[in-house]
């Protein structure tokens, strides 16, 4: 979990590094479907810029870099923690990187598969910021984390943009499918690591 926390606030830090000023009533929004190679899917934004992607990461930010958006998929190895725990570290690690002092909890929803929450505070400049945490665990080994870092101000402005796409959030792969995955991944791993060992390999030179 420590490791999933510490990518997840790089990626937020990576993609928030912005300053964030923003004025403007509630926007209305284009669309498109962004498909994850983790087996997911979910609308954003189509003038919305992509800053990183691997197996699994993602990160995007607002063509104005007013919103930053990471999300970060956990495919297997977890460690036993629920999604209240989860809830609470993912809190206080993002609050201590982004926010100067105390933060407020706007929103806050869960059950055992899924949390939600929202909170505000003053970042190190004294800025307002909002910042919008979703997990989703679909599956015991599977999970997956979605973090929104926006200004206070920009946050009034795209709320109803942000709620759709978290709530348009989906899973596209069955438990099974999300096994074969994680062996697929892991044999690409090894074979990958067999690669680079035998590259490294000295060539013994031929005596006469």
């Amino acid at each position: 979990m420590k490791k999933i926390v510490a990518i997840l606030v790089a990626i937020v830090l990576l993609v928030s590094g912005c300053s964030m000023i923003f004025d403007g009533d509630n926007i209305d929004v284009d669309v498109k479907l962004y498909e994850g190679s983790s087996g997911y899917s979910l609308n954003i934004p189509d003038t919305w810029v992509m800053d990183e992607e691997t197996d699994n990461t993602v990160a995007f930010h607002s063509e104005d870099n007013q919103i930053a958006m990471s999300i970060v998929s956990e495919l297997g190895g977890i460690d036993y923690y629920s999604m209240r725990e989860i809830k609470e570290q993912l809190t206080e690690e993002l609050a201590a990187e982004l926010f100067s002092s105390e933060y407020n909890i706007e929103e806050d929803s869960g059950g055992t598969k899924y949390f939600h929450r929202v909170i505000s505070g003053a970042d190190q400049d004294g800025a307002s910021i909002v910042v919008d945490i979703y997990a989703s665990q679909p599956y015991v080994t599977i999970r997956h984390y979605l973090v929104v870092v926006a200004s206070g101000a920009a946050y009034d402005s795209y709320e109803n943009t942000i709620e759709d796409i978290i709530s348009s959030f989906t899973i596209t792969m069955s438990e099974d499918e999300y096994l074969q995955l994680m062996e697929d991944r892991r044999d690409a791993a090894a074979a990958a690591e067999e690669d680079a060992a035998q590259s490294t390999e000295p060539v013994e030179e031929e005596t006469n």
